[in-house]
C-alpha cells in the first residue's frame, strides 16, 4: 500500500508541512455507527471530560440529534486549524492568492476550497473565491446562478469586478467558472487572466483559485504560476505517493 495516510508521511515523502487534517464526513458517521454499536452491546464509550455517555444517550454522550451539531463543530474546527496554519505558513507575508489543487479528481480540493474561502472571511477580510477549474465547475453548484462568470470575463464580455457578486457569507465574494470554454488552457494562459489575479490579491484580503486537478491538464499548473502559494489537496489511503510527488513537482 504506497498511499499517503497522515501527516508524517506527507512530511516524510513529500518534504513540505501538512497544514491540516480534514476527516470525512463519510469518516465521522463510520465513527458515529461504530460508538452505537458498541453502546448497544453494553460498552460505554468516553471521549474526554463531559463526552461520558449518559442515560437517553449514545456512545458520545451526546443525544442523536445532536450529533449534526457536533459534527460541524469538528469540521469546523479542522477548517479554522487549516485557515491558521494557511496565514502563518508564510511567516510575516501571508500568502494573498492561493490556488487549491489536487493530483486526480474525487480527492476533495473544491470543499477544501470553499471552505477555507469561508473560514478566511470570517476573520472579517474580504475573500474572492474564484472557480477556475474549467473542465468540470462544481463551485457554481452551490451559489446562486448568474449570467456573470470568469470564461466570459476571459472572454472579453466584462471586467471581473463585474463579473463578481457577493456571497451569503460577509467577506465573501465569488467569480463562478460559467459555461464551460472549448479553450480552457488558453483562456487560464492569456494576459486577461493574470491580470485578474494582480488586480483581485490588490482589492481582496484573499484570493483562492480552485483549479483542475494537477495530473489531468496543464491548467493547474499554469495557475500555480500566478498564485502566490499552492494548497495541495490529498485523500487519505487513496492516493498513490508517486502520483502526489508528481503533482507536488509540477507545481
Amino acid at each position: 500500500d504506497q498511499t499517503l495516510k497522515s501527516a508524517r508521511d506527507v512530511e516524510l515523502f513529500l518534504h513540505v508541512p501538512a497544514l491540516a487534517f480534514i476527516p470525512s464526513l463519510k469518516s465521522l458517521d463510520r465513527l458515529w455507527s461504530a460508538r452505537i454499536s458498541r453502546r448497544s452491546r453494553g460498552v460505554t464509550v468516553h471521549l474526554g471530560a463531559g463526552a461520558t455517555a449518559m442515560n437517553g444517550s449514545l456512545a458520545t454522550g451526546l443525544p442523536e440529534d445532536k450529533w449534526e451539531t457536533h459534527k460541524n463543530a469538528i469540521l469546523a474546527e479542522a477548517f479554522r486549524g487549516l485557515r491558521t496554519s494557511v496565514i502563518l505558513s508564510k511567516g510575516n507575508r501571508p500568502a494573498n492568492s492561493i490556488l487549491v489543487t489536487s493530483a486526480q479528481s474525487a480527492e476533495g480540493k473544491t470543499t477544501i476550497a470553499m471552505n477555507l474561502a469561508i473560514s478566511l472571511a470570517q476573520l472579517d477580510r474580504r475573500v474572492l473565491l474564484i472557480d477556475a477549474d474549467m473542465r468540470r465547475p462544481t463551485i457554481q453548484k452551490h451559489f446562486p446562478q448568474t449570467d456573470s462568470s470568469l470564461s466570459s470575463c476571459l472572454d472579453g464580455k466584462g471586467t471581473w469586478q463585474e463579473m463578481t457578486y457577493p456571497s451569503a457569507t460577509k467577506g465573501l465574494y465569488v467569480l463562478l467558472c460559467g459555461p464551460v470554454p472549448s479553450n480552457p488552457s488558453e483562456l487560464l494562459s492569456s494576459d486577461r487572466m493574470r491580470t485578474l489575479v494582480r488586480e483581485a490579491t490588490a482589492e481582496f484580503n484573499f484570493v483562492i483559485l480552485d483549479s483542475p486537478p494537477m495530473l489531468d491538464v496543464a491548467d493547474g499548473r499554469i495557475l500555480a504560476s500566478m498564485a502566490d502559494a499552492t494548497v495541495l489537496v490529498v485523500k487519505g489511503a487513496a492516493t498513490h505517493r508517486q502520483l502526489v510527488q508528481y503533482a507536488k513537482s509540477q507545481v
